[in-house]
Parts: C-alpha cells; sequence; structure tokens
C-alpha cells in the first residue's frame, strides 16, 4: 500500500539537533539539486533560458548535513578548477548543468566544482565503484549520469504531473509522484514570480556516499517546501 507522502509529513516528529560547524569530512549526504528549466525566468527577471537546455537540469551536487540549515561543508581544499579537463564536455553541461545568470557557464562550474566538488572527493564519494568520484572530469561526468537516471521530466509524467500553462498542482501532488517514482523521498522549492504565481523551482534527490540514493529527511522536506503553498505553476518549455 502506497503511503501518502502528506501522512508522513502531517506526523513527523522532528527533533534533530546539529552543530552550525563541520569537517570537510564531516557530511552524511550528498544532495543532487536539479531546476525546472523553464521556470527560472517566470521567478526571476535577472534570469534566461538558455539554448538547448532539457527541461530539467542540474544546480548542483553537494555533499552536506543532516540538518537542512546548515550548508556545510564546502570549499574544501584541492587542485583549482580547469577548464581545459572538461573541455570537451561542454555540449552536454550546456544542456544538463548550464546557468540561468548572466555570467558565463565557465564561472559557474568553476564555483560548483571548488565549493563542492572538491568535498565530494575529499569525502571519497563512491570510492570503490565504477562511478567514484576522484577528480573535476569524474565529478562532472558521475552527476550528469546520475540526474539522467532520475529523469524528472518522465518519472512526474508516468503519475500525472505534467507541465501546463493552466493546469496547476498543490505540494502533495509533486512530492507523491516524485516518490511512487523514483521510490525514495524528494524534496522540492518554489519560488514566487513577479506575477505574484507561485513556481516550481528545484527538485532535490538525496544520495548516500556510494552515491545511493537514499530518502531525503523528513526535516529537509520540510524546510526545502516552505514556499511550496497553494497552486504551484509547472511550465512547460517554450
Amino acid at each position: 500500500m502506497r503511503v501518502l507522502v502528506a501522512f508522513l509529513l502531517f506526523a513527523a516528529i522532528l527533533c534533530k539537533h546539529h552543530t552550525d560547524h563541520c569537517s570537510n569530512e564531516d557530511y552524511d549526504v550528498i544532495i543532487l539539486v536539479g531546476f525546472a528549466a523553464a521556470d527560472q525566468t517566470s521567478i526571476s527577471s535577472q534570469t534566461h533560458l538558455p539554448k538547448g537546455v532539457d527541461a530539467f537540469s542540474i544546480h548542483g551536487f553537494w555533499p552536506t548535513v543532516s540538518n537542512p540549515k546548515v550548508h556545510c561543508p564546502g570549499n574544501c581544499g584541492g587542485p583549482g578548477f580547469s577548464e581545459s579537463k572538461i573541455e570537451d564536455l561542454k555540449p552536454e553541461l550546456e544542456k544538463l548543468w548550464p546557468t540561468y545568470m548572466s555570467r558565463g557557464d565557465e564561472s559557474f562550474h568553476q564555483h560548483e566544482y571548488e565549493k563542492h566538488g572538491r568535498c565530494a572527493i575529499h569525502g571519497k564519494a563512491g570510492a570503490g565503484t565504477d562511478h567514484a568520484i576522484t577528480d573535476e572530469r569524474s565529478y562532472f561526468t558521475v552527476v550528469m549520469d546520475l540526474f539522467k537516471n532520475l529523469d524528472y521530466e518522465n518519472t512526474l509524467a508516468k503519475e500525472g504531473v505534467t507541465p501546463s500553462t493552466t493546469k496547476t498542482y498543490e505540494l502533495n501532488d509533486i512530492l507523491n509522484a516524485l516518490h511512487y517514482g523514483t521510490g525514495k523521498l524528494c524534496t522540492i522549492g518554489c519560488g514566487r514570480g513577479n506575477d505574484g504565481k507561485t513556481y516550481l523551482n528545484t527538485i532535490t534527490a538525496c544520495f548516500d556516499n556510494n552515491l545511493e540514493q537514499v530518502s531525503c529527511s523528513l526535516e529537509r522536506v520540510h524546510y526545502d517546501t516552505w514556499k511550496c503553498q497553494g497552486d504551484i505553476h509547472y511550465l512547460p518549455m517554450p
């Protein structure tokens, strides 16, 4: 029998306590945060929709701690970003991992690698497997592979959540579709547009250090979804 996410959220008593500091080794979950591409320009006038981008794209892959209010580790030591090491990945990166801001993709990828990727390397994410993150190049290739396997567009569609300019969804419509489709509890974030409407902004999946998807904590779901109230718009690609 399917257990509704709504019931889980309502019934959860969240009482975890964490410090506000952590070392480079102090993470217990890695979150893969993805953007709903078409909704980005509705949320902010400072964004643009890159040509050729998929309906969902990657924001980042971030080692972190269970407490969603604590954003660490970050900026771990290691080799600096080198665009030449991922030059041949550019066509795929522009499609799956673009920036929506006016600055170029290179600075965005440098930021994601130096702030988060080196922490994944330092923590030996995926060690001992054929998809271990060991350097800059494997950080980008492995994360893109994980993201493609999530296949958010089709996962949502199979549960009746499809892009629309008129139809809207409630929070639990989207959470349940992701839960049933992936077999794990995911979480979403929303943004408020200049028109006052609420738009699907991000979808987050959680992974352990073996790079196996796990259910995100109810604490993280509560934290991420606080803006997702009322009617949520999920737009089609133009």
